[in-house]
């Protein structure tokens, strides 16, 4: 075998190796495309045991793609003028489910009577990616007897102080 046919041979597999690829058969999105799209609907109202938040499950990426790895959302909250700070976290637990909640309730029973706060949410993906914060619903607590719906449990993250809240549950939107 002659050197040049030992070189040619040689640049031969490299060019194969090299056209191969890394095994990547789609072209790589942009983290913008693929955090959540933002929540355009949060309200909130006074209740008996505090402030409940509604809002609607974003379903789709901010490039209009399906979303399938909603893990939860990040609950800011701020009171007067102060700035947002996170309160509380809510998981997503019905990923794997054939129905899934589409219409999010909260209640943050830590709310003080006559005080002002401000909410925003973030959604969250199980890989990091957060959507932009949601509008802003703003309001003074005020006492009423009307009561929150759901069932009162604990969905704090690590190292955020805990936010009492209610088990979201399907409404009418």
């Amino acid at each position: 075998m002659s050197s040049r046919t030992l070189v040619f041979g040689t640049w031969m597999m490299l060019a194969v190796v090299v056209c191969s690829g890394c095994g990547i058969k789609t072209k790589p999105r942009a983290p913008e495309d693929v955090r959540p799209e933002q929540i355009v609907d949060l309200r909130a109202t006074s209740v008996a045991d505090g402030i409940q938040l509604a809002w609607t499950r974003p379903d789709r990426y901010q490039n209009h793609d399906q979303m399938r790895d909603l893990s939860d959302f990040l609950v800011l909250r701020g009171t007067g003028n102060q700035p947002m700070v996170a309160v509380g976290k809510l998981p997503v637990t019905d990923q794997q489910r054939f129905q899934q909640q589409h219409h999010m309730l909260l209640v943050d029973r830590d709310a003080k009577l006559n005080q002002h706060y401000r909410y925003q949410i973030i959604s969250e993906t199980s890989d990091g990616y957060q959507s932009l914060p949601s509008n802003e619903a703003a309001l003074v607590r005020v006492a009423t007897s009307q009561p929150a719906a759901g069932q009162t449990s604990q969905h704090p993250a690590p190292g955020i102080p805990p936010m009492s809240v209610a088990t979201p549950v399907p409404h009418a939107p």
